[in-house]
């Protein structure tokens, strides 16, 4: 296992190729690196080029044994959906070296799904069905525990999953936000609790 200071030494190298050779916006999490490169529709090729260019390079910087995991390597358009149908007849794969990397419409950051259109319908999607999911599990269980005990299960498993990262859904419209509500409708799925 690596410390921070010999993870940062590590993963030091990767900073340079993305400051000093390519100039694009960079975001590190850990282990997780993102690049950011932003372009008008008509120069989106360039940025296209730009970033087979940076992540062959991360793919040579072999100084401290770092690799770049292809199989978790993903790339996502962003952008209105007009501009983005502007880049239908658009090559929007990235070749590095033999490899094709396709984009994605949706992307996972930090446990956040994020659409091509930024518009978070699979975000919220995805939050509902798990929540309803863990309610039906809970709601088979119910009848072993007391009624503070499933407050606590609900609160561990349904209402966290809910918080978490909640503040990226303000400003939403009412239709996507009802979806989250209609969690608290559970009351059919555990009525006891409310």
């Amino acid at each position: 296992m690596l410390g921070p200071v010999q993870f940062i030494s590590y993963s030091e190298d990767v900073v340079i190729v993305f400051n000093a050779h390519h100039n694009v916006l960079y975001h590190i999490f850990a282990d997780d690196k993102q690049l950011f490169a932003s372009a008008p529709v008509a120069e989106a090729h360039e940025a296209k080029k730009t970033v087979e260019r940076c992540i062959a390079a991360i793919k040579d910087c072999v100084s401290r044994r770092l690799k770049l995991n292809d199989g978790k390597t993903e790339v996502i358009w962003l952008g209105t959906r007009p501009r983005l149908q502007h880049l239908a007849g658009v090559d929007l794969n990235l070749s590095v070296r033999s490899d094709i990397i396709r984009p994605s419409t949706v992307v996972s950051n930090l446990g956040v799904f994020i659409d091509a259109e930024l518009t978070l319908r699979e975000h919220v999607r995805r939050i509902t069905s798990s929540c309803f999911f863990q309610l039906r599990c809970l709601r088979q269980i119910r009848k072993h525990f007391n009624r503070q005990v499933m407050k606590q299960l609900v609160h561990a498993f349904v209402i966290i999953t809910l918080d978490y990262c909640n503040s990226i859904l303000a400003g939403l419209p009412k239709g996507l936000i009802s979806q989250l509500h209609s969690t608290h409708g559970s009351r059919i799925l555990l009525p006891d609790l409310y």
